[in-house]
């Protein structure tokens, strides 16, 4: 019996010239019985300013086998007019967003983390980076290979505790070679509600707080 794996393509936020399609399942959450879905999302810049509300965008129910139900949207945001004058809307950069689903007979849930999010903001907010760029490796990490099991010597990270963050734990791959080590097992980097990362939110992205600062390369490889 063949296994049915979740096409993990159509989940998140997907982005496609300058549009980026949310894809979100929720089983049993149906628009028969009068459930709505809708995903907010607002540019980073914005999102702490008093008078730039979020845009809203509502979603599109269906039934997927053999899955159940689905909710996607496509909200075009590159190039597109801000609603207020001085917002980052439209502009390319990290986009941060929520889901929200409202019926008439139980209420609103305004605040549901994305488990498909490929990025996090600070906090609970998944996000993406609208034009983002893939990481080119260069020939040595694309060639390297982990060491035989008799030669590794490990030292197990932390990156809040180690650097603070990727990029800065990456500065410090030289020192961690000059002891001697020569492979690392990053302790979990995901999104969590507290503890150093095993209470976790998703399983998907790493946390907002471990990113890299804008503009720098992602620090996935070890000089070590």
């Amino acid at each position: 019996m063949s296994a049915s794996l979740l096409p993990l393509g159509t989940l998140g936020a997907v982005e496609n010239n300058g549009a980026v399609t949310f894809g979100l399942w929720l089983p049993w959450v149906s628009a028969a019985d009068g459930n709505a879905v809708t995903v907010k999302l607002i540019h980073e810049q914005d999102q702490f300013l008093q008078s730039i509300a979020p845009r809203e965008f509502s979603m599109t129910h269906s039934v997927r086998a053999p899955y159940g139900d689905f909710w996607s949207v496509t909200a075009p945001i590159a190039g597109t007019p801000p609603a207020v004058a001085g917002s980052a809307w439209g502009r390319g950069g990290r986009y941060v967003y929520r889901y929200r689903i409202d019926n008439p007979n139980v209420g609103s849930l305004d605040w549901i983390g994305d488990p498909c999010a490929r990025e996090y903001g600070v906090g609970k907010l998944s996000a993406f980076t609208l034009g983002y760029q893939p990481y080119t490796w260069s020939g040595a990490e694309a060639t390297w290979r982990t060491p035989a099991l008799t030669d590794l010597v490990v030292y197990e990270v932390n990156i809040a505790e180690l650097g603070g963050d990727l990029e800065r734990t990456r500065e410090l791959m030289a020192y961690l070679s000059d002891l001697g080590v020569n492979a690392i097992e990053l302790m979990p980097l995901s999104n969590v509600a507290h503890s150093w990362g095993h209470s976790r939110r998703t399983t998907s992205a790493a946390s907002g707080r471990a990113r890299t600062s804008p503009g720098r390369s992602p620090a996935t490889t070890s000089s070590a």
